[in-house]
């Protein structure tokens, strides 16, 4: 059974069978102090001791409260840190000179408990030239020193042409040229007899349209789409013969057959 007499507050929960979570609340003006939550165990008791809801007591007046500063930060090598405000909140912002690189946050705020977040960067000499940005990708890994790698990766629909990879040579230069990112491209749809495929684009997220001629019915898909997969979306549909054309065709047939026969 829950220890229900909570003074100054309340117990929330029901059907406290094992495993059951009691969870406790204080009425205003009080704070809890101890557990917020006891468990129902299998010897029938429940786990912890019962908190207890203190009246919240305001200091003396009168007194000053002074704004909460954190310390200096310090020097970064190869460059400097923006920002004179220590304050709570206030934000400091870090740069590197030039011909180097910054490795870890721009930005560090100044906490309640008196500690910059998160830690602080470092700047890195550049030891290979930087790179332009990646279009329709990017990059992991963006220290320019010997030996580092950067690894490129493409976004959806698109491919990379060259080396998904490059190191930083000790010759100060990459061991290999930029790749790019460039659209996937389904290949050439195939044929559809008796019918008409509208579209020339088949690069990724462009459309085809079927239609048929005159006499013809499509079966299947009218709207086909070029996949991330470099897949043509859907089955390519067929144009089949109108039931009554076909009647006409063969009566037609059946009659000239017919005149041939009596000649």
């Amino acid at each position: 059974m829950i220890e229900s007499n909570v003074t100054n507050g309340k117990v929330i929960g029901k059907d406290f069978l094992f495993e059951s979570v009691a969870e406790y609340q204080c009425n205003d003006g009080f704070y809890l102090q101890g557990a917020t939550t006891r468990t129902c165990q299998a010897s029938g008791m429940w786990s912890g001791v019962l908190p207890m809801c203190q009246r919240v007591s305001c200091p003396e007046p009168g007194g000053v409260c002074s704004k909460v500063v954190c310390p200096k930060p310090g020097d970064v090598g190869n460059g400097y840190v923006e920002g004179t405000d220590y304050t709570y909140k206030a934000e400091i912002i870090y740069h590197c000179n030039e011909g180097h690189v910054l490795s870890g946050a721009r930005k560090r705020k100044c906490g309640a408990n008196r500690q910059w977040s998160p830690s602080a960067p470092s700047c890195f000499k550049i030891a290979c030239p930087t790179l332009s940005i990646l279009d329709h990708g990017y990059t992991v890994g963006m220290l320019y020193k010997n030996e580092s790698v950067i690894v490129f990766i493409c976004d959806k629909g698109y491919q990379l042409e060259g080396k998904a990879m490059l190191t930083c040579k000790a010759k100060k230069e990459w061991s290999d040229i930029a790749p790019t990112c460039v659209k996937v491209k389904c290949s050439k749809p195939e044929v559809v007899h008796h019918g008409i495929i509208k579209g020339l684009d088949y690069s990724f997220g462009a459309n085809l349209e079927y239609e048929c001629k005159e006499g013809y019915v499509l079966k299947g898909a009218k709207i086909r789409t070029c996949t991330s997969e470099a897949l043509w979306s859907k089955t390519s549909p067929k144009c089949v013969i109108v039931p009554h054309v076909m009647q006409l065709c063969a009566r037609a047939c059946a009659r000239a057959c017919g005149r041939i026969i009596q000649g």
